[in-house]
């Protein structure tokens, strides 16, 4: 799907909604901004006074572009949670301020695909309109990069044309896009984004730490890590926490072959449809049936012994796999049979789908789209929605779900979420289907 930010501009002045004094960069790209993503308005609105319908509002091109440049790098990479006010004033653009009446639209990110969450404003007489769409549209982050890309470019030649050829847009943009073609400043800059800061308010320790493990570790892994706002091991940690609370694996031994999207596909489609699919075709492939998955079965296909399933020696930090020197120990978070199956499961997926090759896989909490996709192979993989269903005979009760719940062996509350994915339960919130 396609992203589109235009500004018509306006000759004349017209600043309603905007504080009486206006600055001559403000005034100079005031338009009728409107937002796209295929043929679907975000900024509609309806005039508070005609009740004429609009696809936009009169607003500062220039208060928006700098909005978009100076959050770039959070817009980008950094997931989050909407009750976070730090995290809003970076990815709600009802935030940019400015006195002008800004659209109700927030954007997520997983790191592979961005979420343009839009939502009505309040009307009030007072405002001279309101926005009226309700809906989530998702586009691909190289298309939200390209798209930027070229609104702030368009918006920087009309402050050229205007003789304002040295504001505060003119010198961040020249800054940001340095650090984007330096593949180290590029990394430094994801990695103080997932931890939640803007450029250069991150302690250059932490940041540092996550570089420095990223040699023996991984770019990725550490990303990982750090979308998740956690403490980065150090290898020789990780090596011996393997050892003391891991048990070996034999990966070449199990399954192998995922048929997922390679990385450069994966904007396309959503992280929970490709691990869906995955374990889908895994299930038809090895003939495993459509009931439940036995824990031999589920290490044989790991390259484990089935007695890994049925300890109780998990850590409290997260659950990976650890390659190296020849071999591979895997760790779980979990001290419960139900928790580890899904551990395994969610590292199963993550080497059958992605094939970056680092030593260091991890299992987190982040909504990033491999954490994503990691979490709907595993529920597929371990409880097919449609033998669940069937299981269930349409009683969605507490006790029913507990019933599926053990004929499973997963946790009651997966067979909540695999429900309410289906539609057949309510959730407050299933932003991450969206994706």
């Amino acid at each position: 799907m396609t992203l589109r930010i235009a500004a018509e501009w306006c000759e004349a002045p017209h600043v309603a909604g905007a504080d009486t004094t206006v600055l001559p960069a403000d005034e100079s790209t005031l338009g009728d901004v409107v937002i796209a993503v295929e043929d679907e308005i975000l900024t509609s609105a309806v005039d508070s006074v005609t009740g004429e319908e609009r696809r936009g509002a009169t607003l500062s091109a220039y208060g928006l572009a700098e909005w978009l440049a100076w959050n770039w790098w959070r817009l980008r990479w950094e997931p989050g949670h909407v009750e976070c006010i730090d995290w809003k004033r970076a990815h709600d653009m009802a935030c940019i301020g400015g006195g002008w009446l800004w659209p109700n639209v927030t954007i997520h990110t997983d790191g592979v695909r961005m979420l343009f969450d839009a939502k009505p404003s309040k009307q009030s007489s007072t405002e001279y309109l309101f926005y009226t769409i309700n809906h989530t549209y998702s586009i691909s982050a190289s298309a939200f990069e390209n798209e930027v890309d070229r609104f702030v470019g368009d918006v920087l030649g009309r402050l050229d044309e205007r003789a304002l050829r040295a504001t505060d847009l003119h010198t961040m943009w020249s800054e940001l896009t340095a650090e984007r073609a330096d593949p180290e400043s590029r990394f430094y800059r994801k990695i103080e984004a997932c931890l939640g800061f803007d450029p250069d308010e991150a302690d250059n320790a932490t940041v540092s730490r996550f570089l420095e493990g990223s040699v023996s570790l991984g770019e990725s892994a550490v990303t990982e890590i750090a979308a998740a706002g956690q403490e980065l091991p150090d290898a020789r940690s990780l090596t011996e926490e393997a050892e003391r609370t891991g048990f070996e694996t034999r990966p070449e031994d199990g399954v192998r072959g995922g048929g997922g999207p390679q990385s450069g596909d994966r904007g396309n489609t959503p992280a929970w449809r490709v691990g869906v699919d995955a374990a889908c075709h895994l299930r038809d492939r090895e003939a495993l049936g459509s009931g439940p998955l036995p824990d031999r079965c589920l290490a044989d296909l790991y390259g484990a012994s089935e007695s890994a399933l049925s300890r109780s020696d998990g850590n409290t930090g997260i659950a990976y796999a650890l390659d190296g020197d020849g071999k591979s120990r895997t760790v779980f978070r979990s001290r419960w049979k139900t928790g580890r199956r899904f551990e395994m499961a969610r590292l199963l997926g993550d080497r059958l789908l992605d094939r970056i090759d680092e030593p260091f896989r991890p299992a987190t909490h982040a909504s990033t789209w491999r954490q994503k996709m990691q979490r709907a192979f595993a529920s597929e993989l371990l409880c097919p929605i449609d033998s669940l269903v069937g299981a269930m005979k349409n009683d969605y009760s507490d006790d029913a779900k507990e019933e599926a719940a053990d004929l499973f062996q997963v946790s009651p509350l997966m067979v909540a979420l695999r429900l309410a994915d289906k539609g057949l339960v309510g959730r407050d919130d299933i932003r991450d289907r969206a994706f």
